[in-house]
């Protein structure tokens, strides 16, 4: 499956797309930090290892919140989607 990052999480990662294989969100995104380390597990993850609030995942265009939070399951071919905060004016 494919995890697409935008904004710092692709300058930390120095690639806008990652393939990964998991069974699950929350396999996925440790096999993004398994991969890249821990300056991307700072920046996705508070200090109690939630996710930090003011990302949103997108599977296939829906957000996890409303399908089984990190537990959602995924499919070969499907695409996690990373959006970091947004600011501005």
């Amino acid at each position: 499956m494919e995890v697409q990052l935008f904004s710092l999480l692709r300058r930390l990662t120095k690639t806008g797309t990652v393939e990964v294989q998991a069974g699950t969100v929350k396999e996925a995104l440790a096999a993004l930090v398994e991969r890249f380390g821990p300056a991307l597990a700072a920046e996705l993850f508070d200090a109690s290892g939630e996710v930090k609030p003011l990302y949103n995942l997108l599977l296939n265009g829906r957000n996890i919140a409303y399908l089984s939070g990190l537990d959602t399951p995924l499919a070969e071919g499907d695409t996690l989607t990373i959006i970091p905060p947004a600011a501005g004016g």
